[in-house]
This record gives structure tokens, C-alpha cells and sequence, in this order.
């Protein structure tokens, strides 16, 4: 199955398509700007405003949805 990272996956829509995608079967990696510890996917916690995109989040991955916002 397909590598999949979501940007802004804590947002409205972003919520929406992470569960998709999981009900779907894919390896999902999620951007957010606070780790959730109850959240059983893979998370990277990154301040778009502050800090530039971490290179070894993109790793393996097959799609990015971009839906972050600042």
C-alpha cells in the first residue's frame, strides 16, 4: 500500500481525509504542529511559521496532501 503524508492533518478537512485514508488501508504519516500522544499513527511535529520542512519526513513517501495553512 501507498506511503501517504498529510500536512495540517489536525485541521477540518485534514481530519476527514486522515480517517479516509485509514479506512482505506494506507500507510499514513501525519504533520502536525503538536504530537498527540493517543493517536496511533505516525506524527512529526513541525511550526510551519518557525522552522522549514523537515527533509527526512518526506522518506518513503509515496503522496503528499498539502492542506497546512498558516
Amino acid at each position: 500500500m501507498k506511503n501517504v503524508l498529510v500536512t495540517g492533518s489536525n485541521g477540518f478537512i485534514g481530519q476527514w481525509l486522515c480517517k479516509a485514508l485509514l479506512s482505506s488501508g494506507y500507510n499514513l504519516k501525519k504533520h502536525v504542529r503538536v504530537i498527540n500522544p493517543n493517536d496511533d499513527c505516525e506524527q512529526f511535529e513541525c511550526d510551519l511559521e518557525k522552522k522549514s520542512f523537515p527533509e527526512e519526513a518526506l522518506e518513503n513517501i509515496d503522496v503528499i496532501y498539502h492542506l497546512a495553512g498558516l
